[in-house]
């Protein structure tokens, strides 16, 4: 049946409503991939990937239908690409048999690694469509709150579970790590490096809401400093209060570490390069330092924390056998890796009684996992990848709005949260983890400033 050429019909309609429709999708996503235990189950990882598609598949073929697409990739093509050449090598590990002349020993478990590639391709989707879709300042609002929100109500759910004994996940009672928050993870260290990219969210959109001003005296700063952190803003701070709790409630050493660490040098970067008053933000980043992890974490068994980090040996962590034992598996596949997602399978070999008599999945250590799996040629691209996004962070630090320094110190925090904690666990490994870092720091390669162009003509939300 031929299409309507009413005068009504415009070219550009279900283009629109097909953006509008991903872009909602979108924040649904964000909202639920942490759901279903992280999206860690295989049936929760293929329906949070089923979904990653499904909004693809709307903004490819709008454009292909129209002929057109209405937002450029521009800056975001060199980092899809590398996202695109690390999910490339994966497939070669998959369909390349047994190399020995070239020191590649063929993959130890090919289903493994398929359903690294299809989530690994799920990621590339999220990437691609956050970059299509917000295309305004409202837009990323509005995805930076849905992440925001997402963090609250972890850091809720987990603090009131543990307070009231009922200690359950995702309506399934838990058996492990009861007495201490895990939201609807299975591990209490994956809902802190949750939390700790909510808290980055949520303290860039506060950043962001700092305007330049001129002081005539005390009572002028003062009073603008309570406005800022009171009026419009006081349910994010609120919001950030709660996972602050939340996060000291998880008891991860490394998760409050990281979070610490990323808060004071992220905001470092923020003070030498803010043109607005380095006193307002530098007190808004102390009372974070403060009053929320000495005051109000007081009331909340901060103490327990502390003595976890103080009895902390490696007499006490399996962790640390792990990862020595570990270290022949790289030796041994120092190129190419063993497979994507074949750790569990490999790892056996090469353990010990000093391990301990548990089964693991993984290494507890990002960067021994990836590259025991994937080998150095299956982390280049990663590392490619991730060293693009941080520098994007760094040119976004000295631009001149406020909103995309915002931004900056919520990407700057994430890497150097996620980079000291990938050196004790495994967040990388869980989908949700790696779906909302894929959608915020896809953010920083947005163009949000076309608002008034091909889109001007109701795209915006």
């Amino acid at each position: 049946m031929p299409r309507s050429t009413s005068a009504s019909y415009h070219p550009g309609s279900h283009q629109k409503l097909a953006y509008r429709l991903a872009f909602g999708l979108l924040l649904g996503l964000v909202f639920w991939a942490p759901l279903p235990f992280a999206s860690n189950i295989l049936w929760s990882e293929m329906l949070l990937a089923l979904g990653c598609f499904l909004i693809t598949f709307l903004v490819v073929i709008s454009d292909l239908k129209n002929q057109t697409s209405p937002v450029p990739l521009s800056s975001a093509r060199l980092p899809l690409l590398f996202l695109l050449l690390a999910q490339l090598y994966l497939l070669l590990q998959i369909l390349v048999p047994p190399i020995p002349e070239i020191g590649y020993l063929g993959n130890l478990e090919p289903m493994a690694s398929k359903i690294q590639l299809l989530s690994g391709l799920a990621i590339c989707s999220t990437f691609y469509v956050t970059v299509k879709t917000v295309t305004t300042e409202k837009r990323t609002k509005w995805l930076l709150a849905a992440i925001v929100l997402s963090g609250i109500f972890q850091a809720s759910y987990g603090t009131v579970m543990t307070l009231s004994g009922l200690e359950y996940s995702f309506f399934i009672e838990k058996n492990d790590y009861r007495g201490v928050a895990t939201g609807t993870f299975i591990n209490r260290n994956h809902l802190a490096g949750y939390l700790v990219l909510c808290l980055a969210c949520g303290i860039g959109m506060m950043i962001s809401g700092f305007k330049r001003q001129n002081y005539r005296g005390i009572k002028d700063f003062f009073r603008s400093f309570v406005d800022a952190i009171v009026s419009g803003k006081g349910a994010l701070r609120i919001g950030l209060v709660v996972m602050v709790i939340g996060l000291v409630f998880s008891r991860s050493r490394m998760g409050n570490s990281s979070f610490f660490i990323g808060l004071a040098l992220a905001g470092l970067g923020v003070l030498i390069y803010s043109r607005v008053s380095k006193k307002t933000i530098g007190i808004f980043l102390v009372s974070i330092l403060v009053i929320d992890a000495l005051i109000i974490s007081s009331f909340f068994n901060l103490n327990e924390l502390a003595q976890r980090l103080e009895n902390t040996s490696t007499e006490t962590e399996n962790r640390d056998e792990i990862f020595q034992l570990s270290i022949p598996m790289l030796k041994d596949n120092p190129v190419f890796g063993t497979g994507a997602g074949t750790f569990y399978t490999n790892y056996p070999a090469y353990r010990d009684e000093s391990a301990g008599s548990g089964f693991y999945m993984h290494a507890h250590n990002d960067y021994v996992e990836f590259l025991s799996e994937r080998g150095i040629l299956g982390c280049l691209p990663l590392l490619a990848f991730f060293l693009v996004v941080f520098i994007q962070g760094l040119r976004l630090m000295r631009s001149k709005s406020m909103q995309r320094r915002g931004l900056a110190f919520t990407i700057l925090m994430s890497c150097i949260a996620i980079t000291l904690h990938s050196t004790v666990d495994f967040n990388l490994q869980m989908p949700a983890y790696a779906f909302t870092l894929a959608v915020f720091w896809a953010l920083a390669f947005c163009k949000p400033n076309l608002r008034r162009n091909q889109l001007s003509q109701g795209q915006e939300s």
